[in-house]
Protein backbone atom coordinates (compact mmCIF):
# COMPACT_ATOMS: atom_id res chain seq x y z
CA UNK A 1 0.00 0.00 0.00
CA UNK A 2 1.41 3.84 -0.83
CA UNK A 3 0.42 6.60 1.14
CA UNK A 4 0.47 9.87 0.03
CA UNK A 5 1.15 12.72 2.40
CA UNK A 6 0.11 16.26 1.88
CA UNK A 7 -1.92 19.09 3.29
CA UNK A 8 -3.62 20.29 -0.11
CA UNK A 9 -6.09 18.07 -1.43
CA UNK A 10 -5.51 19.22 -5.11
CA UNK A 11 -2.23 17.59 -4.86
CA UNK A 12 -3.15 13.97 -3.70
CA UNK A 13 -5.80 13.48 -6.33
CA UNK A 14 -3.59 13.54 -9.38
CA UNK A 15 -0.98 10.81 -7.63
CA UNK A 16 -3.54 8.97 -6.11
CA UNK A 17 -5.41 8.60 -9.96
CA UNK A 18 -2.33 7.88 -11.53
CA UNK A 19 -1.27 5.51 -9.13
CA UNK A 20 -4.39 3.57 -8.77
CA UNK A 21 -4.67 3.11 -12.41
CA UNK A 22 -1.40 1.41 -12.46
CA UNK A 23 -3.00 -1.33 -9.43
CA UNK A 24 -1.39 0.07 -6.82
CA UNK A 25 -3.43 0.39 -3.14
CA UNK A 26 -3.28 3.86 -2.27
CA UNK A 27 -3.69 5.93 1.38
CA UNK A 28 -4.03 9.61 2.39
CA UNK A 29 -2.75 11.62 5.26
CA UNK A 30 -3.80 15.67 5.14
CA UNK A 31 -1.37 16.17 8.07
CA UNK A 32 1.76 15.03 9.49
CA UNK A 33 -0.34 14.46 12.38
CA UNK A 34 -2.64 11.85 10.58
CA UNK A 35 0.10 9.96 8.62
CA UNK A 36 1.93 9.44 11.89
CA UNK A 37 -1.11 7.78 13.04
CA UNK A 38 -1.53 5.76 10.13
CA UNK A 39 2.00 4.30 9.56
CA UNK A 40 1.40 3.00 13.29
CA UNK A 41 -1.74 0.66 12.48
CA UNK A 42 -0.71 0.13 8.59
CA UNK A 43 2.14 -1.30 6.66
CA UNK A 44 3.06 0.99 3.52
CA UNK A 45 5.22 -0.24 0.84
CA UNK A 46 6.04 3.47 -0.35
CA UNK A 47 5.52 7.15 1.64
CA UNK A 48 4.87 10.15 -0.77
CA UNK A 49 5.43 13.18 1.68
CA UNK A 50 5.62 16.55 1.05
CA UNK A 51 8.34 18.69 2.69
CA UNK A 52 5.76 21.53 3.09
CA UNK A 53 3.29 21.49 5.94
CA UNK A 54 2.43 23.33 8.68
CA UNK A 55 2.47 21.88 12.55
CA UNK A 56 5.16 18.92 10.96
CA UNK A 57 6.96 19.23 7.82
CA UNK A 58 7.56 16.60 6.03
CA UNK A 59 11.07 16.07 7.64
CA UNK A 60 9.92 16.42 10.92
CA UNK A 61 7.60 13.25 9.95
CA UNK A 62 9.56 11.15 8.31
CA UNK A 63 11.97 11.69 11.58
CA UNK A 64 9.45 10.37 13.86
CA UNK A 65 8.68 7.49 11.36
CA UNK A 66 12.15 6.01 11.77
CA UNK A 67 11.34 5.09 14.90
CA UNK A 68 8.65 3.01 14.31
CA UNK A 69 9.89 -0.59 14.04
CA UNK A 70 6.82 -1.33 11.62
CA UNK A 71 7.91 1.34 9.26
CA UNK A 72 11.81 -0.12 8.91
CA UNK A 73 11.05 -1.50 5.32
CA UNK A 74 8.86 1.67 4.35
CA UNK A 75 10.49 4.00 1.23
CA UNK A 76 10.03 7.58 1.82
CA UNK A 77 9.89 9.78 -1.48
CA UNK A 78 9.80 13.41 -0.42
CA UNK A 79 7.99 16.15 -2.57
CA UNK A 80 8.78 19.37 -2.78
CA UNK A 81 7.44 22.65 -4.84
CA UNK A 82 9.89 24.95 -3.03
CA UNK A 83 12.49 23.68 -1.44
CA UNK A 84 14.69 22.87 -4.56
CA UNK A 85 17.92 23.46 -2.91
CA UNK A 86 20.72 20.91 -2.37
CA UNK A 87 20.75 21.68 1.69
CA UNK A 88 16.93 20.65 1.85
CA UNK A 89 17.46 17.05 -0.55
CA UNK A 90 20.14 16.31 1.49
CA UNK A 91 18.29 17.24 4.62
CA UNK A 92 15.98 14.86 3.08
CA UNK A 93 17.61 12.02 2.57
CA UNK A 94 19.76 12.32 5.80
CA UNK A 95 15.72 12.10 7.37
CA UNK A 96 15.54 8.63 5.85
CA UNK A 97 14.30 9.16 2.55
CA UNK A 98 15.20 7.28 -0.46
CA UNK A 99 14.42 9.63 -2.89
CA UNK A 100 13.76 13.45 -3.32
CA UNK A 101 11.61 15.03 -6.48
CA UNK A 102 10.32 18.79 -7.16
CA UNK A 103 7.19 19.90 -8.43
CA UNK A 104 5.86 19.79 -11.24
CA UNK A 105 5.63 16.36 -11.06
CA UNK A 106 6.31 13.67 -13.76
CA UNK A 107 3.70 11.52 -13.24
CA UNK A 108 4.98 8.76 -14.94
CA UNK A 109 8.75 8.69 -13.32
CA UNK A 110 6.47 8.85 -9.88
CA UNK A 111 4.63 5.71 -10.78
CA UNK A 112 7.82 4.17 -11.90
CA UNK A 113 10.04 5.22 -8.79
CA UNK A 114 6.98 4.07 -6.54
CA UNK A 115 7.15 0.44 -8.44
CA UNK A 116 10.79 0.23 -7.87
CA UNK A 117 10.15 0.63 -4.49
CA UNK A 118 7.33 -1.57 -4.18
CA UNK A 119 9.53 -4.34 -5.60
CA UNK A 120 12.57 -3.52 -3.55
CA UNK A 121 10.49 -3.85 -0.50
CA UNK A 122 8.82 -7.25 -1.81
CA UNK A 123 12.43 -8.45 -1.79
CA UNK A 124 13.83 -7.37 1.43
CA UNK A 125 10.44 -9.19 3.38
CA UNK A 126 10.99 -12.05 1.61
CA UNK A 127 14.89 -11.94 2.63
CA UNK A 128 13.73 -11.67 6.16
CA UNK A 129 11.02 -14.51 6.05
CA UNK A 130 13.85 -16.40 4.44
CA UNK A 131 16.26 -15.22 7.28
CA UNK A 132 13.87 -16.27 10.34
CA UNK A 133 13.01 -19.66 8.54
CA UNK A 134 16.20 -20.63 8.26
CA UNK A 135 17.14 -19.56 12.16
CA UNK A 136 14.23 -21.93 13.13
CA UNK A 137 15.19 -24.61 11.47
CA UNK A 138 18.96 -24.39 13.00
CA UNK A 139 17.29 -24.27 15.96
CA UNK A 140 15.03 -27.81 15.48
CA UNK A 141 18.25 -29.19 13.53
CA UNK A 142 19.79 -28.04 17.21
CA UNK A 143 17.00 -29.38 19.01
CA UNK A 144 16.99 -32.42 17.21
CA UNK A 145 21.03 -32.66 17.36
CA UNK A 146 20.72 -33.04 21.62
CA UNK A 147 17.72 -35.45 21.67
CA UNK A 148 20.01 -37.55 19.31
CA UNK A 149 22.88 -37.66 21.79
CA UNK A 150 20.66 -38.10 24.90
CA UNK A 151 19.17 -41.13 23.09
CA UNK A 152 22.96 -42.41 22.62
CA UNK A 153 23.66 -41.40 25.85
CA UNK A 154 20.96 -43.02 27.55
CA UNK A 155 21.57 -45.97 24.87
CA UNK A 156 25.17 -46.52 25.87
CA UNK A 157 24.47 -46.63 29.78
CA UNK A 158 21.63 -49.46 29.46
CA UNK A 159 24.31 -51.57 27.02
CA UNK A 160 26.82 -50.64 29.38
CA UNK A 161 24.58 -52.32 32.48
CA UNK A 162 22.97 -55.49 30.78
CA UNK A 163 26.72 -56.33 29.57
CA UNK A 164 27.66 -55.77 33.37
CA UNK A 165 25.14 -58.00 34.31
CA UNK A 166 25.58 -60.50 31.87
CA UNK A 167 29.40 -61.07 33.02
CA UNK A 168 27.55 -60.67 36.57
CA UNK A 169 25.84 -64.05 35.80
CA UNK A 170 28.43 -65.61 34.25
CA UNK A 171 30.27 -65.12 37.35
CA UNK A 172 27.67 -66.57 39.45
CA UNK A 173 26.94 -69.57 36.89
CA UNK A 174 31.03 -70.28 37.84
CA UNK A 175 30.46 -72.95 41.22
CA UNK A 176 34.09 -72.79 42.08
CA UNK A 177 35.43 -69.32 40.14
CA UNK A 178 37.31 -66.97 42.40
CA UNK A 179 37.18 -63.75 40.53
CA UNK A 180 36.27 -62.09 37.23
CA UNK A 181 37.36 -59.04 36.13
CA UNK A 182 36.88 -57.11 32.89
CA UNK A 183 37.82 -53.48 31.92
CA UNK A 184 35.21 -51.92 29.88
CA UNK A 185 35.69 -48.41 28.92
CA UNK A 186 38.68 -47.98 30.65
CA UNK A 187 36.71 -49.23 34.12
CA UNK A 188 37.68 -51.93 36.33
CA UNK A 189 34.72 -53.84 38.40
CA UNK A 190 35.42 -57.49 39.37
CA UNK A 191 32.78 -59.96 40.32
CA UNK A 192 33.56 -63.19 43.70
CA UNK A 193 31.18 -65.56 44.13
CA UNK A 194 30.47 -66.99 47.37
CA UNK A 195 32.11 -69.88 47.02
CA UNK A 196 35.43 -68.03 45.96
CA UNK A 197 34.76 -65.36 48.70
CA UNK A 198 35.15 -69.40 51.23
CA UNK A 199 38.56 -69.80 49.64
CA UNK A 200 40.13 -66.12 49.91
CA UNK A 201 38.38 -64.63 52.92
Amino acid sequence: MILIVDDRPENILPLKKILELHHFTVDTAESGEEALKKVLNTNYSVIILDVQMPKMDGFEVANAIAGFSKARDTSIIFLSAINKEKKFITQGYTSGGVDYLTKPLNMEVVRAKVGVFVDLQRTHREVRRQTEENRRQAEENRRQAELLAEWERKEAARAKRLSERRYQNLVEGIRDGVVWSLDLHLRHFSFARHYAERITG
